[in-house]
């Protein structure tokens, strides 16, 4: 056989090895287009496994962690014990969430503002057993039909509106469970938005519509420096949440007329200080611990 022929097929033969062996894991972990919906089983911490259905690629990628933000994660759980508060800002389809109140057994308060995100996480909920509520007039009214596996683990509250600086009616740029996470300002080029209601944390605490927190995560997208300055009372008190852990979007900020500089000085100005700091990308993950 000619030499250049040999080597094309031997070429050929071995994209076609790599390309077998893609689709067989791409298939055992349910992310091939024409399989969804998938249930996806996740074993961030071995032999607690969280459930999650994703009928897409974009759900997939929420939840199917980077190394580095599984790394987060595991954080973020080795610190939450069962008398924990834990405020889940941006709680998207519920990772972060459900494993806190699978794994922690802790009061879990969940903000999400995106009405289609927020009937994937209810249902997500549902896949692993956990109950959840609104608060109404101030009353609870369950959001979906599960009963707890354990009566260890509290019912989630789950808050459906934004969270900022101020108390008022926004725009929220989001293409659902169909497009990159949703953001307060166009900042992935989405293609729909809706209207949504924006209150501070300072506010909604004070009127008693959530508890304390005693820790904190926030993935906003941008509007992190927002979120902050509407718990500035809370930060400053003696009941200020002992860590926050938060995912920067440095890229985002001056669409939001905030900085990274101005986030840091603000946490330092709060008495907060950086024990880790990683890049994801144009992202970066951060953890502050109160300085008594």
């Amino acid at each position: 056989m000619n030499p250049a022929i040999k080597s094309a097929k031997k070429q050929i033969n071995m994209k076609t090895d790599i390309r077998n062996l893609y689709y067989r894991a791409a298939h055992r972990l349910g992310l091939r287009k024409d399989h969804f919906p998938q249930i996806i089983a996740l074993d961030v911490i071995p032999s607690r496994i969280c459930r999650f259905e994703v009928t897409n690629r974009y759900e997939a990628g929420r939840v199917k962690p980077a190394n580095i933000e599984k790394e987060f994660l595991t954080q973020l759980l080795a610190e939450l014990n069962s008398a924990d508060v834990f405020f889940d800002i941006g709680a998207g389809i519920g990772l972060f969430s459900i494993y806190a109140a699978t794994i922690a057994h802790c009061q879990v308060v969940s903000f999400e503002p995106d009405p289609e995100i927020r009937s994937r996480f209810l249902h997500n909920l549902t896949l692993n057993n956990l109950s959840a509520f609104e608060l109404r007039a101030g009353n609870r009214q369950p959001v979906n039909k599960s009963k707890p596996h354990s009566s260890q683990i509290p019912s989630l509250q789950i808050v459906p509106w934004g969270v900022s600086n101020m108390q008022s009616q926004a725009t929220l740029f989001s293409d659902g469970i169909r497009g990159n996470s949703p953001s307060l300002s166009q900042v992935h080029d989405l293609q729909h938005s809706i209207t949504i209601e924006l209150k501070s944390l300072d506010h909604a605490v004070a009127t008693a519509e959530i508890p304390i927190p005693s820790l904190v995560k926030i993935d906003v997208e941008g509007a992190e420096v927002l979120a902050l300055q509407g718990m500035a009372n809370l930060l400053s008190s003696e009941k200020a949440p002992r860590l926050i852990f938060i995912e920067l979007h440095p890229q985002f900020l001056p669409s939001f007329t905030t900085s990274t500089q101005e986030f840091y000085e603000f946490m330092a100005s709060h008495h907060y200080q950086e024990t880790l700091c990683t890049q994801r990308g144009a992202e970066s993950h951060h953890i502050f611990q109160r300085i008594q």
